[in-house]
């Protein structure tokens, strides 16, 4: 990741790969777009077995790849992330898509880890709101006010992986800590799984990582609203 990051630094402007936020005198990476693209090491654990294991006993084992991110929350800083659900950003036919967080420094509260609503991936869609920036967002009142809804910390030792539905309501806290959390993330979905929206020239998109490539769709039966801006983050004003 440094080597990553090092690079990007020279840059010193955000573009479609890299995006940086101001802290004090000096801009600092904030994302890193389609990781796998800029190192082997990150593109190997996009097919690590203990990944792939797991996700398959969740959707199914004809898993595809959809992309890559990582987030870099620096130390007594690190923007928070406001509550929100993936699906979203890249609705599909279904609902069989997967976030997961690979921690490479430890994740704590203090530092900002990822908050989650449990059981919320049950819940009847809801309709986000577009603050200024262009992010979809959710008030946590709103949240909140659902019956037995509470606030759980994901807290993951260094390596570990958290794992997380496209409709499980998520969001984190700015980093208050004198460490760093560095996250890699990949989402996965399955294989009868079509999007419908939203970004889709991401590396790799679409990438056979188990099982086999279906000729089927498979389609749930809801009503959902389709977004009419962008819900690529590289074309929010505070990305």
């Amino acid at each position: 990741m440094d080597i990553v990051t090092q690079k990007a630094e020279l840059l010193n402007i955000s573009n479609k790969s890299f995006t940086f936020e101001q802290i004090k005198s000096k801009k600092i990476v904030k994302r890193i777009y389609d990781p796998i693209s800029l190192n082997k090491t990150f593109f190997d654990t996009v097919k690590h077995m203990n990944i792939i294991n797991i996700i398959s006993n969740l959707i199914g084992p004809n898993i595809e790849f959809h992309h890559s991110k990582a987030h870099l929350k620096h130390a007594y800083h690190g923007s928070e992330i406001h509550w929100h659900q993936d699906f979203p950003f890249l609705p599909h036919t279904n609902f069989d898509l997967l976030t997961v967080m690979i921690a490479i420094d430890e994740t704590t509260e203090k530092n900002g880890c990822l908050q989650v609503i449990p059981g919320s991936h049950k819940w009847p869609l809801i309709n986000h709101e577009v603050d200024n920036t262009g992010f979809r967002k959710i008030s946590q009142e709103k949240l909140l006010s659902k019956n037995n809804a509470k606030i759980v910390n994901v807290e993951v030792p260094a390596d570990g992986i958290s794992i997380h539905h496209c409709l499980t309501y998520h969001s984190s806290l700015p980093n208050q800590s004198n460490k760093s959390r560095r996250s890699l993330i990949h989402l996965y979905r399955a294989a009868d799984a079509l999007q419908l929206a939203g970004r889709t020239n991401h590396n790799n998109y679409g990438m056979l990582v188990n099982g086999k490539k279906l000729n089927t769709v498979r389609l749930v039966d809801t009503e959902f609203e389709l977004n009419r801006e962008s819900t690529d983050s590289r074309d929010y004003k505070n990305n």
